[in-house]
């Protein structure tokens, strides 16, 4: 089973009415999880973590739902719900 951390900033994009979500990916012990496949539901958008565990990810809604799946672990559903953490 996995336990992701996340830390999430949301802003409005004016022009596409998109919005970007930022986050940090980190195993239940605080070791940032490169490669962590980060999907927003229903879509084809989607990213990768980076070595720190970051991403950022252009997403159709402010609620949307986030599916993170990483090799050995469980995937988890996130929602942002329009929060900044989380």
């Amino acid at each position: 089973m996995i336990l992701f951390s996340f830390l999430f900033s949301t802003h409005l994009a004016a022009q596409a009415q998109s919005v970007t979500v930022q986050g940090t990916v980190k195993s239940s012990t605080g070791e940032a999880l490169q490669g962590v496949s980060v999907v927003e539901k229903g879509t084809n958008t989607g990213t990768s973590t980076n070595a720190s565990g970051t991403f950022s990810l252009s997403v159709t809604r402010a609620n949307a739902v986030l599916v993170l799946s990483y090799v050995g672990f469980a995937t988890k559903e996130v929602s942002d719900a329009g929060q900044a953490n989380l």
